[in-house]
C-alpha cells in the first residue's frame, strides 16, 4: 500500500522539506534565480496534485481546527444574539413591570376609591337611615281627635239631616231636595226656587210632576255655620191635629186630622233620628172627595228617647208614587 496522500501530517512535511532541500542542492549552475526559497514553501499554499500516484498533494487543513472555530464563531453569535435578546427582555420586562405597576396602582387606587366610595354611600345610607329613623321618632306624634259637640237644642227642631250624620248642607234648595227624596221618597221631584221668609229661614216648593198637588218644605238654618236644615213639611190635602209639632210623645200615641186622597187613604209612618226602618207603619181613611176626618192609634217599642218624626203621605191613583206628604216633628218622652 502507498502512503496515504489525502493527510497531513509531521513526518511527512518534514520528509517533503528534505526533498525540497535535496532538489534545491541539484539546480543547475547559472541559474539561481530558479532557485527555490524553502520559507517560501511554507508561506504559499499548497498546489494541487499533479495526478499519478505518489505526486504532491496540499495539507488538508485540520478538522478539529475547524470545528473549535466554528464553535467559537456559534458562540458568539449566541452570546451576542442572547445580549441582545436580554436587553429586549430586560426592556419588555421593565416595560410590563412598569404597566403591572401602573395596573397595579390603578387597581389599587381603583379598589380603593371604590371601597371610600362604598363606605361613604354606606356611611351616607346608614346616616341617612339613621336621620330618617331619628326624625320619624321624633316627629311622630298622635294628634287629639277632635270632635264637634253639637248642641242638642241648637238642632232638635230639626228633622233632616241627622245630627249624628255628616251630611250638612249650604244650599237650602238641595237641602230640600235631598228630604223629599231621600227621607220621604219623592220619585224624581220637581223642585222650586227657595222662598225667603225671615233672615234664616225660608220655603221650597216639591211636586211630583208639574200638574201635581204642592208640599211645602221648611227649610233653617242652625247652628254657628249656617247650614240647611229641614224642620218639616205640609200640604193642603193632610192636616195634622194630633200630635203638633215638637210634642213629647210616648206609646201608645193618637194620630188624628183630615185627609184628602184617592179613596181618602193616607199612610202613616213615625221615624226616629239615624234610624232609616220606621218604628211602625199604619194607615187611616179620610175622604176621597173632599178632606175628612181621621183618627188611630200607633204602638212602638224600643225608643223613649231622642227625636224623631210623624210622616203622612198620600200617593198617586195612577202609579201609586208618593204624591204629597206631610212631616211634623216630634220629641220622644224623656228627651
Amino acid at each position: 500500500m502507498g502512503e496515504d496522500l489525502g493527510l497531513w501530517s509531521p513526518d511527512r512535511a518534514g520528509r517533503r522539506m528534505k526533498s525540497v532541500a535535496d532538489d534545491g542542492m541539484n539546480v543547475p549552475a547559472g541559474k539561481p534565480e530558479d532557485m527555490t526559497d524553502t520559507t517560501e514553501l511554507f508561506d504559499r499554499p499548497p498546489t494541487a496534485p499533479r495526478g499519478g500516484r505518489g505526486g504532491n498533494r496540499p495539507p488538508t487543513s485540520d478538522p478539529f481546527v475547524l470545528a473549535a472555530g466554528v464553535l467559537i464563531s456559534a458562540i458568539v453569535i449566541i452570546v451576542v444574539v442572547l445580549a441582545l435578546l436580554g436587553d429586549n427582555d430586560s426592556s419588555v420586562d421593565t416595560t410590563d413591570t412598569s404597566t403591572t405597576t401602573a395596573t397595579t396602582t390603578e387597581s389599587t387606587s381603583t379598589e380603593t376609591t371604590a371601597s371610600t366610595s362604598t363606605d361613604s354611600v354606606t356611611s351616607s345610607s346608614a346616616s341617612t337611615t339613621e336621620s330618617s329613623t331619628t326624625s320619624s321618632a321624633t316627629t311622630t306624634s298622635t294628634a287629639p281627635t277632635t270632635t264637634t259637640v253639637l248642641d242638642p237644642d241648637t238642632y232638635r227642631s230639626a228633622a233632616w239631616p241627622w245630627v249624628d250624620s255628616a251630611t250638612r248642607f249650604t244650599d237650602p234648595v238641595e237641602a230640600a231636595r235631598s228630604f223629599a227624596v231621600d227621607f220621604i221618597g219623592f220619585t224624581d221631584p220637581i223642585v222650586g226656587d227657595f222662598q225667603q221668609g225671615d233672615s234664616r229661614s225660608g220655603e221650597v216648593e216639591i211636586r211630583p210632576e208639574a200638574s201635581g198637588p204642592v208640599t211645602v218644605v221648611f227649610v233653617r238654618q242652625l247652628g254657628s255655620d249656617d247650614t240647611w236644615w229641614i224642620l218639616g213639611s205640609a200640604t193642603e190635602n193632610i192636616t195634622l191635629t194630633e200630635p203638633t209639632a215638637m210634642s213629647e210623645v210616648e206609646s201608645p200615641l193618637t194620630v188624628a186630622g183630615t185627609v184628602l186622597a184617592f179613596e181618602g187613604h193616607v199612610d202613616i209612618a213615625l221615624r226616629a233620628d239615624g234610624v232609616t226602618l220606621p218604628l211602625v207603619e199604619t194607615f187611616a181613611t179620610g175622604g176621597g172627595d173632599v178632606p175628612r176626618p181621621f183618627e188611630t192609634t200607633v204602638e212602638w217599642s224600643g225608643t223613649d228617647s231622642g227625636g224623631g218624626a210623624l210622616v203622612l203621605t198620600t200617593a198617586s191613583a195612577e202609579d201609586g208614587r208618593i204624591w204629597e206628604a206631610a212631616v211634623t216633628r216630634l220629641l220622644f218622652n224623656g228627651t
